[in-house]
């Protein structure tokens, strides 16, 4: 009777394939890349660098993004309007920042989105305190009110004398707000 106990040579081939170290065992990644035989590298990309990839690239456009902001930021109006209640007739504010625009030659916004009944006092006051806005078209209810908070330049001290002879007829002063009582 012969002995069931022993391996066949075919079963001992197949126990040496498998207990015999894998062929690319300790090698990186990327080397086994390289050695992968050309119909195989395609899917094995996909599998270990395809995401990586991705990743890095994302990373490298928002850090190229940001950088660029930071060193070339937007360049400010050389005027900036604030037009205040609809100061000006519909489609008024469109034809003084064009003319403006025209009579400049240079960058120019005329915002007539400041409605106080909504958000836009609180808009004005913020841009007007970063210093964002250069001239304010308001009624003179309004402006009064923004005087009296102190956001506005004396023109008597901003504007040359022959410039400011020129508008006198047309200002008006007004106290700042003065809280050095507290």
């Amino acid at each position: 009777m012969p002995n069931t106990d022993r391996l066949t040579d075919s079963q001992r081939e197949a126990i040496d394939t498998l207990t015999a170290a894998p062929q690319y065992a300790g090698a990186s990644k990327l080397r086994i890349f390289m050695q992968l035989p050309a119909k195989h590298k395609a899917a094995y990309f996909r599998e270990h660098f395809l995401v990586p990839c991705i990743a890095a690239v994302i990373v490298i456009a928002l850090c190229t993004f940001v950088i660029v902001r930071i060193v070339s930021p937007r360049e400010r109006p050389a005027l900036y309007a604030a037009v205040v209640d609809s100061s000006l007739p519909l489609g008024e504010a469109a034809k003084l920042e064009q003319s403006t625009e025209h009579e400049l030659g240079a960058d120019v916004i005329v915002d007539d989105y400041f409605d106080t009944t909504k958000d836009g006092i609180s808009k004005l006051q913020t841009m007007i305190s970063s210093e964002q806005i250069d001239v304010v078209i308001a009624p003179p209810t309004v402006f009064k009110e923004l005087a009296s908070y102190g956001y506005f330049s004396n023109l008597h001290e901003a504007l040359p004398a022959t410039e400011y002879g020129q508008l006198h007829a047309y200002t008006q002063d007004f106290r700042g707000f003065d809280d050095s009582h507290r």
